[in-house]
């Protein structure tokens, strides 16, 4: 489930407009006031830039330029922009490099840190920065170590600075500490061996600071929890609630650590029993042992550790329904985000918190947050349906917006009771909701509501106007004729302010296939999206309209690298769309599917490797992923596909036939149709 607060944002879906960014005119003001005799201006001028960073890639050369000037503090400002635009700020590398080794040790370590954020394009400035890896200044070494780490992080000079790093993480200065955290984060798994050989030998600043630094690593520094775990007994309490925090960041070996953590919660230390908490939510539903001790935190006197124990009885889910009473009687918190965050632990516990949730849209104050926390529980919340339907009647419009959109999150399990009720709502040209209206009718699938929402594409309120589109579409994707009506409204909401409409529109000319091919290009410009989200969708709907191997392969393969996973997996996707000629992406995908622990990921790297190459190895490793994608795959074309690849590859296993015969009751008819044929194929 999304966090709550993103999910009241829904509430703005079609409603709201974002905030607008710099225009191309301001930021061309700006280069010509670097270039300018105003003094003032030049300076305003270049923070401006640094504050605009990646959107200010225009003044690149303004501010290469610029570093000309013998002017240390305009130099320095001129400086930090242009590290804080990253990789495009490349031409800059060699006018950057040579104050590396410089006169001014301020330009210096302001150069070194812009050559690290703009990445492997200032291989260049290495020799450099490694003459500066060996200075006697702890500050300057470790910046520069740093650097090296993120320009070339396979470069072989890095294993050998690696014990001299690991001296700094107890240095007096806290800034050259942090440095070195992040120098051994971006270093990674390399380091782990001699970052947890310092815990336990030095003080206690030498301790949690490696916690800290192997926290910063994650997953990969697993080897170091038998340590870590010792060190939660340590004397001194920093070190104890920053080891909570590194095991929990690691998310390893839970039969080991959930118990350790769980037994910290009865500490004396309330940032130990705090930190604790929130490493245990990283556990999910493995931390069910921690719910018996997280019910009375609910009611501790310092609302930050209520707050996270509610949010850690959320992680674990539906397992922690024995928290349900607890986190009701939490709603009434005094303090407004304690009762936010229990609201959302209800809705991750889900289907046995709805008939509480349900009683509790009786109180008007809580009104919005139950509906938009049933909202998020989705199908599972049908029996809140009636409680929501007399909502839609409420006064205040924020209210009938939630209950909208809550209806709609059900999808087609409230078709029969909401349908109606809905498409009545439709004839009230006054009623503010209706573009949720429409929006809700679409995704409950009730098909009858086309006439009427057709004549709506052309409505004065643009907000309807781009939901009516949007449905007609998604109520018949492969109708010519529809999507040729809707297609101009869909393409103006891919430059909407709003991400939300730019992804519902891609979600929609992604659903018309080959009918949307005229919004290649305009689809294309959102792979670069700041928003993970809508960039993943961009990739997707490319995949899907069937843009040329050639376009898809290059944007996939640069997903692949992507932070977020949402966007690494699209990109795995797209590669398997692609097959047999994507066989170069192999190796990257097989890393992915040893290394990825979130399941979606890992199910998408082996639907990815039998669509290239279906060798019995890729097999064997795909069939359990997938029996489990094709049941709890959260969208129905994702299950479809999957389906379609167990009847290819399934033949005489087991598993692939009961995951199938299980999909044949998908609520989804295209995802039962689908299961059916893989059946037949078996």
């Amino acid at each position: 489930m999304k966090p709550l607060v993103a999910r009241l944002a829904l509430t703005l879906l079609l409603f709201v407009v974002g905030s607008a960014f710099a225009s191309a005119q301001s930021i061309d003001k700006l280069i010509a006031d670097l270039s300018g005799l105003d003094e003032k201006a030049r300076m305003d001028a270049a923070g401006r830039l640094a504050e605009l960073g990646p959107a200010a890639e225009p003044a690149v050369d303004a501010l290469t330029a610029a570093l000309d000037r013998d002017d240390l503090v305009f130099q320095h400002e001129c400086i930090i922009a242009l590290g804080r635009i990253g990789e495009a700020a490349a031409p800059a590398v060699p006018k950057l490099s040579r104050f590396v080794g410089g006169r001014s040790e301020i330009l210096e370590h302001n150069a070194v840190h812009a050559l690290r954020m703009i990445g492997s394009a200032s291989k260049p400035a290495l020799p450099r920065l490694k003459m500066l890896a060996a200075d006697r200044d702890p500050r300057k070494s470790v910046a520069a170590i740093w650097a090296v780490a993120e320009i070339a992080p396979d470069d072989p000079i890095i294993p050998t600075l690696i014990p001299g790093l690991v001296e700094h993480l107890d240095d007096p200065s806290q800034d050259v500490r942090n440095d070195t955290v992040s120098a051994i984060a971006a270093i990674g798994k390399p380091a782990v061996t001699s970052v947890a050989a310092k815990i336990g030998v030095k003080g206690p600043e030498m301790c949690f600071t490696a916690a800290d630094a192997l926290a910063e690593i994650g997953p990969d520094a697993s080897e170091a929890v038998p340590k870590l775990i010792k060190s939660l007994d340590d004397k001194d309490e920093r070190v104890c609630w920053h080891v909570a925090r590194a095991l929990g960041a690691i998310g390893a070996y839970p039969d080991r650590v959930v118990p350790a953590l769980v037994a910290k919660l009865d500490s004396d230390s309330a940032p130990l029993r705090a930190n604790s908490a929130i490493a245990l939510a990283r556990f999910g539903p493995a931390a069910k042992p921690a719910v018996t001790k997280l019910i009375p935190m609910l009611k501790d006197e310092d609302p930050q550790i209520r707050v996270i124990a509610a949010r850690t009885l959320g992680s674990i889910g539906p397992d922690a329904a024995f928290a349900v009473p607890a986190l009701d009687e939490a709603l009434d918190d005094e303090v407004g985000s304690v009762t936010v965050v229990a609201a959302e632990a209800l809705g991750r516990i889900g289907k046995k918190a709805v008939p509480v949730l349900a009683d509790r849209l009786k109180n008007e104050d809580l009104r919005p947050l139950i509906a938009a926390v049933l909202g998020e529980i989705g199908p599972d919340a049908v029996d809140a349906l009636p409680a929501l339907m007399k909502l839609l009647d409420s006064k205040e419009r924020e209210v009938r917006l939630e209950a909208v959109l809550a209806i709609a999150n059900m999808g087609t399990a409230a078709r029969g009771a909401a349908g109606p009720a809905l498409m009545e709502r439709l004839n009230r040209a006054e009623d503010e909701s209706r573009a949720g209206v429409v929006y809700a009718l679409a995704k409950i699938g009730a098909s009858e509501s086309i006439p009427k929402i057709r004549k709506l594409v052309d409505d004065k309120d643009p907000r309807v106007k781009m939901a009516a589109s949007w449905a007609l579409v998604t109520f018949e994707p492969d109708n010519g004729a529809l999507v040729a009506e809707a297609l101009p409204t869909l393409r103006n909401g891919l430059t909407d302010d709003w991400e939300l409409v730019r992804r519902e529109s891609l979600t929609a000319i992604g659903m018309a296939g080959a009918n949307a091919k005229t919004a290649v290009p305009d689809v294309a410009k959102l792979l670069e999206d700041e928003n993970p989200e809508v960039r993943a969708e961009a990739l997707h709907a490319l995949t899907e309209i069937g843009a040329s191997p050639e376009m898809v392969g290059k944007a996939a393969q640069k997903a692949l690298a992507d932070p977020d996973p949402m966007v690494r997996a699209t990109g795995m996707y797209a590669i398997g769309t692609i097959g047999e000629p994507a066989a170069s992406a192999v190796p990257a995908i097989e890393k992915m599917l040893a290394e990825e622990r979130d399941p979606l990921q890992r199910t998408v790297a082996a639907w990815t490797l039998v669509k290239i190459d279906p060798s019995s190895e890729h097999k064997a490793q795909a069939i359990p992923l997938l029996a489990e994608a094709v049941i709890k795959a959260q969208r129905p074309g994702v299950r479809i596909k999957v389906a379609e690849t167990l009847g290819e590859i399934g033949k005489g296993s087991e598993v692939a036939k009961v995951a199938l015969e299980e999909a044949t009751k998908d609520p989804v008819p295209e995802v039962q149709e689908a299961a059916k044929k893989a059946l037949g194929n078996l």
